[in-house]
């Protein structure tokens, strides 16, 4: 079973990796960032903390930081695009 798990973590890992590649078409990165966080909810649904292994738990902080860049990007993205801002930016 923790070897489920772990295959489970290290395909999450590589999906948030491979979120970059989506990031040119805003609505294929949005369906593509909906779909894998209604998987991780699925997955911590079922997981509980306090038997993951070692490895198993630095996977997912891995993932926890790959998840945390790529809102840092959707995030950074909308204020670029977002006209509001830019006039924020050119009256300052």
């Amino acid at each position: 079973m923790a070897s489920a798990k772990l295959d489970v973590l290290q395909k999450l890992v590589a999906e948030t990796q491979e979120l970059i590649k989506y990031r040119t078409n805003g609505t294929v990165y949005f369906e593509k960032c909906a779909e894998l966080l209604e998987r991780i909810e699925v997955l911590f649904n079922t997981l509980k903390i306090e038997t993951l292994t070692a490895e198993q738990a630095e996977i997912l902080n891995l993932l926890k930081s790959n998840l945390a860049a790529e809102e840092d990007f959707a995030k950074s993205s909308f204020e670029n695009r977002n006209p509001a801002m830019w006039k924020e930016f050119l009256n300052e």
